[in-house]
């Protein structure tokens, strides 16, 4: 009888043991488990905290290229800016000083203009200074050859007036002796008879 207590306390005891041995191998493996799983949990979580720091890090540079792209394209239009402004103070400077030429050109236009007219008007002046004193030369030459002619006329008068005068007297003169001959005559012819 106590030997079947004693076989039965052995196969309790060995199978204990067995349950024993069964949980420490079964808590081992958990354990194992657990362990193999935190770790990949640990890498899954380093991979994760990589990739979120790469994108980090990404993003940085996206943000620091987006920056610099954003600084150059600002630099650009600033050059832009600086170019407009600098070709719109060229145009500027070309449109004063194509004004100041065109001023002064207009000036000097109308300063020779004045001073052809200037020429203009003092030639016509000589010429009409010139046709005056044409005109009066030959106003003077018109009364000098009216005065000689004139002159030749009052001559001519007083030389025809003085031959008729002196045509006239021989005239008389003539008669005159012609009477005294007839008278003569009829003298000498009434002695006769």
């Amino acid at each position: 009888m106590i030997e079947k207590e004693q076989h039965k306390l052995e196969v309790l005891k060995r199978r204990q043991e067995r349950e024993i041995q069964q949980m420490l191998q079964y808590e081992n493996t958990r354990k194992q488990l657990l362990e193999k799983q935190q770790k990949k949990i640990e890498v899954l979580e380093a991979r994760a905290a990589e990739l979120q720091n790469q994108k980090v890090e990404h993003e940085k540079a996206w943000a620091a290229s987006q920056r610099e792209r954003e600084l150059q394209k600002l630099a650009e239009e600033q050059e832009r800016d600086r170019e407009a402004a600098r070709i719109a103070e060229e145009h500027y400077k070309r449109e004063r000083e194509m004004q100041r030429k065109e001023a002064e050109e207009a000036k000097e236009r109308k300063k020779q203009a004045y001073a052809r007219e200037m020429e203009r008007r003092e030639e016509v002046e000589e010429a009409r200074r010139e046709t005056d004193r044409i005109l009066a030369e030959q106003e003077a030459e018109v009364q000098a050859r009216k005065a000689a002619m004139e002159a030749r006329d009052k001559e001519r008068l007083e030389r025809m007036a003085k031959e008729a005068q002196e045509r006239a007297a021989a005239n008389a003169e003539k008669k005159k002796k012609a009477g005294e001959r007839i008278k003569a005559a009829l003298d000498m012819n009434t002695k006769i008879l």
